[in-house]
């Protein structure tokens, strides 16, 4: 548990804030931060009513305890990682054997997309931990287990999942019990106890039910009294454009074809989607588990509702993720007993080999950077090769040891090789990537203390500019600002591209001097190769 926590730690401060919403929730974190207003998250000069304001709140009080940086932003992600292993392990410690219990818990926690939600400043993580918790309560209940502890759990843990990302929970908890009924009417009654059925069973179930509801409302109501008494009409539009219009069309370019979360599980659950066949289909025959089922229910259910809906962002599903480890984990020690023979078909030493030939090819992508963007410093390129070298080993022993029939040693393999892809990318070969850090070097060259337009950004609209350049800049929506608006309504400093610059007539660029000149990757501008511009006004 402590390497995991580690490497979720390892360089988050001296990584930049990627995507466009991790500097959006950082930055709107900070301004809460530094307004005293905790009850209306903004984002430079507008309202951000996107989501709830609990993982602000977290955000903020970690930047108040250790500084305002992105290291800061981001820790509230890792505590939740680390408490989601901590649940998984402690939950399943009663009702399964403790090897599966820690297997689960190290497949999820080194699975790719819980290391990069536990390493980002948004709310994935800290949601999972939430909706993973009434999931357990859920399951609890399922099996007939209402006592008050139980109860209480459920209506607290819905409460600050919704306080976090609004009713999402209730789809995940509300998809999973419908898909646990189909199971259940599908595959008959009989059923595997899961071992607690000598303890007290249900009584006065709609009573409790009352109660969880009325202590999740008791969560989330404060802030939404608080926050109507000021916007009136807010939770309403929230709900509108942050629900309903996510549901009905894709927000903000993030769509995706029929089938999408199919296709990214190949890649976000890394390296443990290679057994994702394997560990359903064996699940599949034991479905008079209960535990299996619902373990299916909570997979395919909400796995559904997200592909439904049109808005599609692959950390969506991550609250599926630790019941898919659980039938990893399964399958794995289910094959090292020969329990099944899932891993130890004719083919499978194929599939082993072909899927590490696959990893050997990804792991050469450094190098395409190298070629891209040199010169790079020497310690990126040592990285990339060690990078490079490191993938094609793991891959190599992970297919060796199955075509050995050695499942564990190769599940072994299997967490070493993506935890040392990420410390070495963490580690080194990000922080040493000039190309990877755009927003930082520019902003670095402004004098502190600048105020609210004295700076602009023209065409170069990465959101992590404005938190590393202290929050006083602006983005200009011209392009062509330089060339039509009059000298004496320049700010001090302007941010720009290239592309922009030399459009600028030749006059005007004599009245300003280029402080500096980076090359690189811009995720925001639509993963496009750029040059930025830092221009001061003389």
């Amino acid at each position: 548990m402590l390497l995991l926590t580690s490497v979720y730690l390892i360089g988050n401060n001296a990584v930049s804030l990627w995507d466009r919403d991790e500097p959006r929730y950082a930055q709107a974190s900070r301004q809460m931060l530094d307004s005293g207003d905790w009850t209306t998250p903004r984002l430079l000069d507008e309202l951000r009513l996107k989501k709830p304001p609990f993982i602000y709140w977290c955000q903020a009080a970690a930047m108040k305890c250790f500084g305002v940086s992105a290291g800061a932003a981001r820790l509230p992600s890792v505590i939740a990682t680390t408490l989601t292993l901590v649940l998984v392990v402690v939950a399943l410690s009663r009702g399964v054997d403790p090897q599966t219990a820690v297997w689960t818990a190290v497949i999820y926690g080194t699975a790719g997309l819980t290391i990069a939600a536990a390493k980002m400043s948004i709310t994935d993580a800290v949601l999972t931990f939430f909706t993973l918790s009434a999931l357990i309560c859920l399951y609890r209940m399922s099996i007939g287990l209402w006592d008050w502890p139980t109860v209480i759990a459920m209506g607290s843990c819905v409460g600050l999942a919704g306080l976090t990302k609004g009713p999402v929970v209730l789809g995940v908890l509300g998809t999973t019990l419908l898909m646990l009924a189909i199971l259940n009417a599908f595959c008959g009654s009989t059923a595997e106890k899961a071992g607690e059925s000598d303890k007290p069973r249900a009584k006065f179930r709609l009573p409790k039910i009352t109660i969880a509801l009325l202590l999740a409302g008791a969560v989330v109501m404060p802030w939404i009294i608080a926050l109507e008494s000021r916007h009136p009409g807010a939770i309403g539009a929230m709900l509108h454009n942050e629900v309903l219009s996510r549901i009905a069309k894709p927000q903000e370019g993030h769509r995706g074809p029929p089938g999408f979360y199919l296709l990214a599980v190949w890649g976000t659950f890394f390296p443990w989607s290679l057994l994702i066949p394997a560990a359903m289909a064996d699940a599949w025959r034991c479905r008079h588990d209960v535990r299996v089922r619902f373990a299916l229910a909570a997979i395919v259910g909400p796995w559904i509702m997200f592909e439904c809906i049109a808005t599609k962002l692959p950390h969506y599903v991550l609250p599926t993720y630790a019941p898919m480890a659980f039938l990893v984990a399964r399958v794995l020690l289910r094959a090292s007993t020969g329990a099944t023979s899932e891993l130890r078909q004719r083919n499978w030493p194929l599939v082993a080999r072909g899927w590490a030939g696959f990893v050997a090819m990804i792991g050469l992508f450094p190098w395409l950077a190298v070629y891209w963007f040199a010169p790079l410093p020497a310690a990126a390129i040592v990285a990339s090769a060690v990078v490079s070298v490191w993938a094609i080993l793991f891959a190599w022993r992970v297919a060796v040891h199955f075509a050995n029939s050695t499942p564990m040693h190769a599940a072994g393999w299997m967490a070493a090789g993506i935890l040392g892809v990420f410390i070495l990318c963490y580690g080194i070969l990000i922080p040493h990537s000039p190309y990877l850090n755009l927003s930082r070097r520019a902003a670095d060259v402004s004098p502190p203390g600048l105020r609210v337009g004295d700076v602009l950004m023209i065409d170069y609209k990465e959101p992590s500019l404005a938190f590393y350049q202290g929050g006083t800049i602006r983005p200009e929506p011209r392009d062509d600002f330089l060339s039509v608006v009059e000298p004496a309504q320049w700010p001090a400093w302007i941010v720009t591209t290239s592309d922009v610059w030399k459009t600028v007539p030749e006059p005007r660029r004599a009245l300003l001097e280029v402080v500096r000149s980076e090359t690189g990757w811009s995720y925001a501008g639509g993963g496009r190769r750029i040059e930025v511009i830092v221009l001061k006004f003389r």
